[in-house]
Parts: structure tokens; sequence; C-alpha cells
């Protein structure tokens, strides 16, 4: 399931691949016997402007360091870079994140905000849609992509999800495209599962 997601990824040509966290959550003493097949998994992703990605809520570094060694894939912790894709710019800002912005999160966000020059174009890329709360009203982010909701994993007809575990609209953290406040947001629903205090299942998501 996981190859055929990468596969259909792959499929589409990115110019540019984001990660928003949520990697790993098995069992500890699977984590050596699933490393490998992990590292080939991910070692099927490449783009022109890069793969990167940021840690998630139960993601640690010294785990994700070992999943990205010898592959494509680069962490951002808190920190921005800017991308040469195509004819264009691309500034991307990368933070970790629950439901609240720590300090060192807020400042490489207004570290961004600050940076000079009006051509590029602008991402956050955050573990947490609640991220897009703490943006200004004149942002110069131009998309949040952000995961952590999974989508809610469950969903339900006419309600959508019941939980999300954040503080945007439900709407929003079901997963798409969506405007908040004025900014624009993607939450991705993910390809796995939550595997800490959720079961382990997925309906209509």
């Amino acid at each position: 399931y996981e190859r055929s997601a990468v596969a259909a990824l792959m499929s589409q040509q990115p110019d540019i691949i984001l990660l928003p966290g949520d990697f790993y959550q098995g069992p500890a003493e699977q984590f050596e016997a699933m490393l490998p097949v992990y590292r080939d998994l991910l070692a099927d992703l490449h783009a022109p402007g890069g793969v990167y990605a940021v840690l998630g809520n139960i993601d640690k570094r010294e785990t994700l360091d070992r999943l990205f060694e010898g592959t494509s894939v680069r962490l951002l912790l808190d920190e921005s870079l800017q991308i040469r894709v195509r004819d264009r710019v691309v500034t991307l800002c990368g933070i970790s994140c629950d439901r609240y912005l720590p300090p060192v999160s807020l400042r490489a966000l207004r570290d961004c905000e600050s940076l000079s020059g009006e051509g590029d174009i602008r991402l956050l890329l955050s573990h947490s849609p609640d991220s897009a709360l703490a943006l200004p009203p004149a942002s110069r982010i131009d998309l949040v992509v952000a995961g952590h909701t999974h989508g809610g994993q469950v969903v339900l007809p006419l309600l959508g999800p019941p939980v999300t575990f954040s503080r945007v609209p439900r709407a929003v953290g079901a997963g798409g495209l969506h405007t908040l406040d004025g900014h624009p947001v993607y939450v991705s629903r993910g390809v796995g599962r939550e595997g800490n205090q959720a079961p382990r299942i997925r309906f209509l998501c």
C-alpha cells in the first residue's frame, strides 16, 4: 500500500515534495527490523526542488536521522531556505509544532515573514495546521502545508471527522485545501494510521 502511494506521487513528477511529520509509530522493538525497508521506500522520493520533512509530534530527531540516512529527504528544524524550482524562487520554512507553536518555531516563522524580496513563493511546512492560526493578517506565507490530523482517520457522513486534535475548524482538519482567516492551508490526510492511542483504522478517509 505504501509503495503504491509513493508510485502514485512520483507519477505526478512533483517539483518539490513536502512531508509534514508522523513517520514511524510502530513498536520500538520493531524499528531496527523495519529500518532498511523504510529507507528503501523513502529512497524512491526525489524531486528537482528537493524533498523536505518536519518532525511530527510522535517523531524523535534521532529516529528520523536514521530513517532519512542515504535518502534525499532533508529534515527542517525550525529553519528557512530558498530553492530555485524551474524559473521561480521558493522560500520554504519548516517548523515542528503540535497545537501551539514553541518560541523557537515562532521565531523561525517570523524570520521567514521578514525576509526581503517580493517575487518568491513562500511555503510553510508545519506538522500541525494550527500554525496557520499564528499568521498575521498580511502574511507573506502563500501556502501552509500540514499534516497531524490524518484527516481524522474516521469520517462520518454529513458530520466529518469526530476528532482531529486540532484547533482549526473541523472542515480544515479533515484535510484538503482550505482558506483559514484568509490564508491558504493544505492539510494532508496522510498515508498511514495513528498508532498511539487511536484505533489503527481508517473509514471514508
